[in-house]
C-alpha cells in the first residue's frame, strides 16, 4: 500500500492531534507493537488483561509514527498523537480507509449468531460460487481465497487483519466475500467502517457469558451487526424468540425471517432426515411454489442452516432452481458433522459443538440416527478461563442422551483441568455417574472410547472440531482430533495385519 497523509486518513473523524503536524506519511496501521514497522499508526487500545499504552515505547522502536489512544501518555512520543473517544471504532475506520475501502467494492455478507455460523458461511460461498460469483470467506477455520486457506487468530480478524484480507481478495478478483461475524467483534468495533450488503442471524443461545455478563448483553452486541446495515441491505433473520426481534428491531433495511412458521418470509418444511442427508421444502417471496431440496447435510439444525444460507443466495440474486442444483452438493466445514469409519464397525463423528445448545443438537440428531442396538458415547470437555456456567448444564445434556460419557480436556488454558472436570459432573446426577468417566488425557479418553466401542456405536467427539491445536497455559500444542482417530485407525489396521508369530 501507498503511504496516506494522516491527516487524510482522519478527515471527517472527530479527534484532537495532540503532537505532530498530520502531515506524516502512515505507511501501515497496527495494534500489535511488535507488527510495527517504519511509517506505521499504532492504536494503543485498552484491554481486559493488556493494555496497549503500556507498549508504546515499543511500537514507537518498531517505526511507529504516528499513535492513537484515548487517554494521553504522561510523556508524550517522539510521534504524532492522536486522541479520540473511541480508539477500537476509529481503528476500524481508518483501517477500511487505508486498504482503500474494499468493501465498498465487494458485496459483503456477515453472519452472525451463537451456532451455525461456519457452517452457514460456508454454504453462502458454496451457493455464490455456483452462481458464478467468484467469493472468498473469513471465520472460524481461516480465511479462504480460491483454493488458499490463510490462517486466522480469531472468528473474526482484528481490524487491520479484516481489512487487509478483504482488500486481498478484492486485488484477486473476488467479487464477493462472506464472513463470521462475532459478538466480540462487534462489542469491539472490528467491523466498523466495512459496508456490509447483507447481514444474517442464525440463532442466540447460552454462550459468552464470561465476557458479556447476561443474555441481553450478548444480544445487544449482535444487534449490532443490525444496526450497521445501510438502507439498501437486506437482514436475513432466523426465528429464535424472543431474540430474533432484537436483532429486526435494530435493521433499517429490508427483512426476510426464515422459519418454519406461517409468518416467515422464506419458509422451510422438513420432509426427511437421514444418515446420509435431508430433504426439504421452502418457499421464497413471490414465487409461488414450494421448492425441494436435499443435501448431504446431516441434522434438523443442518436444515436451518441451509435454509438461511438459500435465503442470503436468494436476496442476492440467485434463482430458487440454481440453489436446489447447487445445495445438491453442498460441502461441510471441517470439524463440523464430520464422521469417520472405524475398524470396529463403529462410527467416530467430530464436532465443534462446545455451548449447552450446540451439544444437544448434535446429541439429539445422533441419538435418533443411531442404528438398532447401536450405542451413543459422547467425549467432551469444557475451555478453561471461559464459561463456566454452561459446565453443569452441559454435563447434564450430555447424560441426558448419551449411553456413555467420557469427560476430558478441551482448551484448559490456566484453569485446573481436574476443576474443570469436577464443575461438568455437577451436573450430573449422581445416579447417572456410573456411565462417566474421567480422563483428563484427550487422546487417551478419545483412544478409550474408540476402543470400547461396538459395530453400530457412534462415538460423537465434541467441543473441538477444526482445531489443530490445544491451549495449555500459554502455549499451543499440536492437537487434533481428526488425527487421533486417523492415528487409532491406523494401529488397528496395523494390528489385524500383523502376521502371526509361528512356533
Amino acid at each position: 500500500m501507498e503511504p496516506i497523509p494522516l491527516k487524510q486518513l482522519l478527515q471527517g473523524i472527530p479527534h484532537d492531534l495532540v503532537a505532530g503536524t498530520g502531515e506524516e506519511r502512515i505507511a501501515a496501521i497496527c495494534e500489535d507493537s511488535r507488527r510495527c514497522t517504519p511509517g506505521a499508526l499504532f492504536a494503543a487500545l485498552p484491554g481486559r488483561s493488556t493494555d496497549g499504552h503500556h507498549f508504546i515505547a515499543d511500537a514507537v522502536r518498531n517505526g511507529a509514527v504516528a499513535l492513537l489512544c484515548r487517554d494521553l501518555p504522561d510523556e508524550l512520543p517522539p510521534c504524532a498523537v492522536v486522541r479520540v473517544e473511541e480508539p477500537r471504532q476509529v481503528l476500524a475506520q481508518l483501517a477500511q480507509r487505508f486498504y482503500g475501502e474494499p468493501s465498498q467494492r465487494l458485496q459483503v455478507i456477515g453472519v452472525t449468531g451463537t451456532n451455525g455460523k461456519t457452517t452457514v458461511t460456508f454454504l453462502v460461498r458454496h451457493l455464490l460460487e455456483a452462481a458464478g460469483i467468484p467469493t472468498g470467506l473469513i471465520g472460524t477455520t481461516g480465511a479462504y481465497i480460491g483454493a488458499e486457506r490463510l490462517p486466522t487468530a480469531h472468528t473474526t480478524p482484528t481490524a487491520p487483519e479484516l481489512a487487509r484480507f478483504l482488500h486481498e481478495m478484492w486485488c484477486r478478483g473476488l467479487q464477493a466475500v462472506v464472513m463470521e461475524v462475532s459478538s466480540h467483534a462487534l462489542d469491539q468495533y472490528r467491523v466498523d467502517g466495512v459496508r456490509f450488503r447483507a447481514a444474517a442471524f442464525t440463532n442466540l443461545s447460552h454462550e459468552h457469558l464470561d465476557y458479556h455478563g447476561s443474555m441481553e448483553a450478548y444480544a445487544r452486541a449482535k444487534q449490532r451487526l443490525f444496526a450497521l446495515l445501510p438502507a439498501d441491505a437486506v437482514a436475513v433473520i432466523a426465528e429464535c424468540p424472543p431474540w430474533d426481534e432484537w436483532m429486526q428491531c435494530a435493521a433499517r433495511c429490508q427483512v426476510l425471517r426464515v422459519g418454519q412458521s406461517e409468518q416467515a418470509h422464506v419458509r422451510f418444511v422438513v420432509e426427511s432426515l437421514g444418515p446420509h442427508g435431508s430433504m426439504w421444502r421452502m418457499r421464497f417471496p413471490g414465487v409461488d411454489r414450494w421448492v425441494d431440496f436435499q443435501a448431504p447435510l446431516l441434522g434438523a439444525f443442518n436444515v436451518a442452516n441451509a435454509a438461511v444460507a438459500a435465503a442470503i443466495a436468494w436476496a442476492m440474486g440467485t434463482p430458487p432452481e440454481l440453489l436446489q442444483t447447487a445445495l445438491r452438493t453442498a460441502p461441510m466445514p471441517p470439524g463440523r458433522m464430520e464422521t469417520l469409519q472405524l475398524p470396529n464397525g463403529a462410527t467416530a463423528l467430530i464436532d465443534y459443538a462446545h455451548t449447552p445448545d450446540a451439544l444437544e443438537r448434535v446429541l439429539s440428531e445422533v441419538r435418533r440416527l443411531l442404528p438398532p442396538n447401536g450405542r451413543l458415547v459422547c467425549v467432551f470437555g469444557c475451555g478453561g478461563n471461559r464459561d463456566r456456567e454452561k459446565r453443569p448444564r452441559m454435563g447434564a445434556i450430555a447424560v441426558r442422551y448419551a449411553d456413555a460419557v467420557v469427560l476430558t480436556n478441551d482448551n484448559p488454558r490456566w484453569e485446573d483441568p481436574q476443576a474443570i472436570l469436577q464443575e461438568i459432573l455437577h451436573g450430573i446426577p449422581h445416579s447417572e455417574r456410573q456411565r462417566v468417566e474421567l480422563i483428563p488425557d484427550r487422546a487417551r479418553a478419545i483412544e478409550h472410547a474408540l476402543s470400547a466401542a461396538r459395530a453400530g456405536d457412534i462415538v460423537v467427539i465434541a467441543g473441538k472440531g477444526h482445531e489443530t491445536v490445544q491451549i495449555i497455559g500459554d502455549v499451543l500444542q499440536p492437537f487434533s482430533d481428526r488425527r487421533v482417530v486417523e492415528d487409532w485407525c491406523a494401529a488397528q489396521s496395523a494390528m489385524s495385519h500383523k502376521p502371526a508369530i509361528e512356533p
